[in-house]
């Protein structure tokens, strides 16, 4: 089980956090668009990014165009 979170990414403010038997392993942060979660990895080559106008990280190229989480469920919601 240490192998699986041995190149994880200390956050300085997390979004949220993965418990192993009442243990602290690893810290995620959430994308401002989607709201998927993500472990932050040191050198795994995903493309991740930062939205200027919600101020916060978004997963990836595909919550590029600028969404926020609420007004995508609404979407949702309507169709």
């Amino acid at each position: 089980m240490t192998d699986t979170f041995k190149d994880v990414v200390s956050i300085r403010s997390p979004h949220g956090a993965i418990l192993v038997d009442g243990q602290h392993v690893a810290d995620t942060l959430q994308c401002v668009h989607c709201g998927a979660h993500w472990i932050p990895r040191k050198g795994s080559g995903i493309i991740r990014g930062f939205c200027k106008k919600c101020m916060g990280p978004i997963c990836g190229p595909s919550c590029s165009r600028c969404v926020p989480q609420e007004k995508m469920l609404e979407m949702m919601e309507r169709s």
